[in-house]
């Protein structure tokens, strides 16, 4: 039988241990939410075209974005690292919370600072771009993707009077 000693720690770590995934993930930007584009890959979009960056822009770019690279792929291993810890500890049939509680520390700080490289990578990126460009990302990012071929077209929500 799986016995856990503190009922209420189980359901926090299960509440963790289903989070994390999704806050890996990118969900779309909900109305009147202002997009992250810190969080998409918009340089290799084609936004970028439509944004009229000049040459030295897009090699100041490329190069941004190369020197994060490796950085990123360590901390984004390092995460995923530290939830399947957290996952193995949670399959146990009984959990060591002690385990657990420091594995949930390990996957908070390990997306923290990926987060912060993300960020400080996406400061960078601004600094490379005019007020206009930064605008016009800022506007093309906030309108929802076009559909995918085959997609139906996504309706938008009726506004209550």
């Amino acid at each position: 039988m799986n016995t856990v000693r503190n009922p209420v720690l189980a359901c926090v770590l299960l509440a963790c241990v289903n989070l994390v995934p999704a806050l890996a993930q990118d969900p779309p930007p909900a109305e009147g939410r202002r997009p992250k584009p810190e969080m998409t890959a918009w340089w290799d979009q084609p936004i970028a075209r439509d944004l009229g960056l000049t040459d030295q822009q897009n090699s100041q770019i490329r190069a941004t974005v190369a020197e994060s690279r490796g950085r990123l792929i360590q901390l984004r291993d390092s995460v995923d690292a530290a939830e399947k810890v957290l996952h193995e500890l949670m399959d146990q049939q009984t959990v060591d919370v002690n385990r657990a509680q420091a594995a949930v520390d390990e996957v908070v700080s390990t997306h923290s600072e990926m987060m912060r490289a993300v960020t400080q990578m996406s400061i960078k990126l601004r600094a490379i771009l005019t007020y206009a460009q930064w605008q016009q990302l800022q506007r093309r990012e906030s309108q929802p993707p076009p559909p995918r071929p085959g997609e139906p077209q996504r309706r938008k929500p009726q506004e209550e009077d």
